[in-house]
């Protein structure tokens, strides 16, 4: 465990910076992407759908000059409501991408989308900063997004006229160009968060480590039980040990017995027993 966390933490910090190359690397290409202008100042035009996959175009974005201004007070944008465009498709439009398609004829395929939203050209109160829905088109112009048109159409021809000059952007080229760096934009973030768990478990690994170290260390000593007793027949004492055995003292007693004499010590009064020499 005390390497563990040095391998996990060196490999997060290596994870991390490549995460965060490829991540850079993917948002500059993005932001170099430019839109696919088709119309420049015109107030008509015929624009081709190629649909590449069968499965539906997204279609066109429309934009005009103006300002986020209501001038007359009437809760509606100027520039929205003075401009009037039509849009219709010589093809098929599906239902939904992939889906079953139908010719839609006449059908204005036009839509007012203001600020990502689809409001009737309605003045949004709390939205102060507009400032990413202005485009600067090739001819040096700043144009506001109006809004969309012929969504999901399918190979054919569209149709687009207006009361005031507009400019077109093909959606569809540029998402496709996008695809790339967005998948290498997911791929770095995962790779960061990969990273960042790296980061994570070695903190805890070295929290773990750093509790071990801190703990006493403990000696266990095994102690004999009490009540274990001890084989004397596997004992062997030296016969110069201060430890005597009983059952040799007694022996040893009886080998310094001397039979008593009967003359002289008869007066002695010790019923024929003689203590040892060396006395008791």
């Amino acid at each position: 465990m005390g390497k563990a966390w040095k391998i996990l933490l060196i490999s997060g910090i290596v994870i991390v910076i490549v995460g965060a190359s490829i991540t850079v690397s993917s948002v500059k290409k993005l932001d170099s992407i430019e839109p696919h202008w088709v119309l420049e100042n015109e107030t008509q035009g015929e624009l081709i759908i190629e649909d590449l996959d069968g499965m539906g175009d997204i279609g066109f974005t429309i934009y005009v000059v103006g300002n986020v201004s209501d001038t007359n007070q009437n809760g509606k944008y100027d520039f929205c409501e003075n401009t009037n465009v039509t849009a219709t498709h010589s093809g098929n439009v599906a239902e939904n991408f992939g889906e079953k398609s139908v010719s839609p004829g006449e059908k204005n395929l036009f839509y007012i989308e203001l600020f990502d939203k689809q409001n009737d050209c309605d003045v949004i109160e709390k939205r102060t900063d507009l400032s990413e829905f202005f485009e600067q088109s090739p001819d040096g112009t700043e144009v506001i997004k109006l809004g969309r048109a012929c969504l999901i159409c399918q190979e054919g021809v569209t149709n687009i006229t207006s009361n005031q000059s507009i400019w077109v952007v093909y959606d569809d080229p540029g998402l496709l160009a996008a695809q790339g760096p967005g998948f290498m934009l997911f791929i770095g973030i995962v790779t960061n968060v990969c990273g960042v768990c790296f980061f994570l478990v070695a903190i805890i690994l070295l929290i773990v480590s750093l509790a071990n170290k801190n703990q006493p260390e403990v000696i266990y000593q095994q102690i004999a039980p009490p009540n274990q007793l001890i084989d004397s027949s596997q004992v062997n004492i030296d016969e110069n040990s201060q430890f005597t055995d009983p059952n040799q003292t007694i022996e040893k007693q009886h080998d310094d017995y001397i039979l008593p004499d009967s003359n002289a010590d008869s007066d002695s009064g010790l019923g024929g027993l003689r203590p040892p020499e060396g006395g008791l």
